[in-house]
């Protein structure tokens, strides 16, 4: 349930489960379906914070749980795969690169590009007609604040929301920012470039793609799972079997 204590991972085994309530700071964002395969709850699990949507089961359902005293136990590596897959499903969310509908490897490959950065409290990240590379920026833990019109109109924006999607498609190296961004305190982001958009798009766009590029993109997504599949073995051999749940 939204707004819960979150202690426990989950993976559905069967049956069909609805997330709803999803609100990522000013942003509603529609249902979202969850089948056999998919999981759910590591968001609020990893950052050690309330749940941030509800869960409801559709239908009779079995529920695999890992649970906190596990988790922690392989947190940092388990993290990252975690944070990669965030990335992934923002990005498939985010309107400019949802329009372009991108495939499951390309999206994969997207996430694979995002890098940290990290600016403290009372940075400028940039200014209004400032010349700076096109980006997106996925906050993942702090605060900024967007003014436009050299600071006349302001608004603040927290974890899990992004900004520079306005710029993200563009098609010159170096572009004027549309309005100032400043870190309220210290902030971490992940940062997508426009050229690293370029690399994934040409392989969606060019008819002439190598065998080689296509198969990189095929092993980041398959390297991604086999990570997935060796933790869930680390936390299977701690745990003795998962737990089962049945809504």
């Amino acid at each position: 349930q939204k707004d819960g204590e979150a202690d426990a991972f989950y993976v559905l085994q069967s049956g069909e489960m609805r997330a709803t309530d999803i609100v990522v700071g000013d942003t509603t964002f529609e249902d979202i379906i969850i089948e056999p395969g998919d999981y759910f709850g590591q968001n609020a699990l990893a950052r050690d914070s309330p749940r941030e949507n509800s869960v409801i089961a559709e239908e009779e359902c079995t529920v695999y749980g890992i649970y906190r005293t596990t988790f922690d136990k392989v947190l940092g590596s388990f993290y990252n795969v975690i944070l990669k897959t965030n990335d992934r499903q923002l990005l498939g969310h985010i309107g400019v690169i949802k329009d372009l509908g991108l495939d499951s490897f390309q999206l994969t490959s997207l996430a694979e590009q995002v890098v940290e950065v990290q600016f403290t409290g009372g940075e400028e990240i940039f200014a209004e007609g400032e010349y700076v590379e096109p980006a997106l920026y996925l906050i993942r833990d702090g605060t900024v604040s967007i003014s436009v019109r050299h600071g006349e109109d302001k608004k603040t924006i927290q974890e899990d929301v992004y900004f520079g999607d306005d710029v993200l498609l563009s098609k010159e190296d170096i572009v004027p920012a549309r309005y100032s961004v400043t870190a309220l305190e210290d902030v971490l982001c992940g940062r997508l470039t426009v050229k690293a958009c370029r690399s994934v798009l040409d392989l969606q766009d060019n008819d002439n793609t190598s065998s080689s590029s296509s198969g990189n993109v095929l092993c980041i997504s398959i390297m991604t799972h086999i990570e997935y599949l060796y933790y869930f073995q680390e936390l299977l051999l701690e745990q003795g079997r998962f737990h089962n749940t049945i809504i």
